[in-house]
């Protein structure tokens, strides 16, 4: 199964484009849409800083690590999939890498879309992603693609910044029938799209970093327990009190017992 082209461009969406490199919000460099070094070659950090790059390597790699990500979904679910909802889950897998080990996919593989669906809602760090999350929990859900097949394009500088002020939209379909690379060939939709003219963003938002730390803990985490050592905790103190109140009986006992012999002596001695 391939991302259909509206996938294609919502991932583009969320991702954003940006054709010389730069420091994502964690400070690994990045380029194109989304590509770090961990996805293989290029090596954003080994590209002339503030050059951009060809636009035709940029679809090209952003295909190329589309590939990767779809494999890696149709490895972990092991249930039919509609277009949406392959889409959905090659966009999360594609930002978080985390697909093998999401709640969702476990649900999902047991039959539980609804809970699948909700699950989305497990993978909200940092902050700025939860957007992206509540977007991908509606397209897998609802069906529902969110950016109209347009992303952002921006510049970036020398230092590794993002140029927001100087970004514009642009029609990604159209890019991809530029750059020669179909958008997909399991969309039987209208092809390429027909060429936008690229308009100003008066507040364009940031492009999403991979999530270094999910917040899925997956059906396999332990519960609270109730009891155990906080109740034992309780329980010792009592048996301290119970054990020094013996011993004290136990020295009452013993000097009670020795006034009783005392006064028996002296009265044997008096008569």
């Amino acid at each position: 199964m391939k991302t259909s082209s509206q996938g294609v461009a919502e991932i583009a969406g969320h991702e954003g484009i940006v054709l010389s490199p730069y420091k994502d919000s964690v400070g690994v460099w990045t380029v194109f849409v989304g590509h770090t070094a961990a996805a293989g070659p290029p090596d954003p950090a080994t590209l002339p800083r503030g050059v951009e790059q060809p636009l035709a390597a940029a679809i090209d790699t952003f295909r190329r690590d589309l590939a990767a990500v779809e494999q890696r979904v149709a490895n972990a679910v092991s249930v039919p999939l509609r277009q949406h909802e392959f889409d959905a889950l090659v966009s999360f897998d594609f930002n978080t890498g985390g697909i093998f080990r999401a709640r969702l996919t476990k649900l999902l593989n047991a039959g539980d879309r609804a809970r699948a669906a909700a699950a989305f809602d497990g993978w909200r760090k940092p902050p700025e992603i939860a957007g992206r999350r509540e977007a991908e929990k509606r397209l897998f859900r609802d069906g529902t693609y969110g950016h109209s097949g347009r992303a952002s394009l921006y510049p970036a500088d020398a230092a590794g910044n993002i140029l927001w002020s100087r970004g514009r939209r642009v029609d990604v379909l159209a890019l991809m029938a530029s750059a020669g690379t179909p958008a997909s060939a399991a969309d039987p939709a209208t092809g390429t799209g027909v060429p936008r003219p690229p308009a100003a963003i008066p507040a364009p938002p940031r492009v999403t970093p991979p999530e270094r730390q999910p917040d899925d803990p997956g059906p396999e985490a332990p519960a609270p327990r109730s009891g155990g050592r906080p109740a034992l905790r309780l329980v010792l103190p009592l048996l301290a009190i119970v054990a020094v109140a013996g011993g004290i009986a136990a020295l009452v006992r013993r000097g009670l017992r020795a006034a009783r012999t005392g006064v028996a002596s002296i009265i044997r001695r008096v008569f």
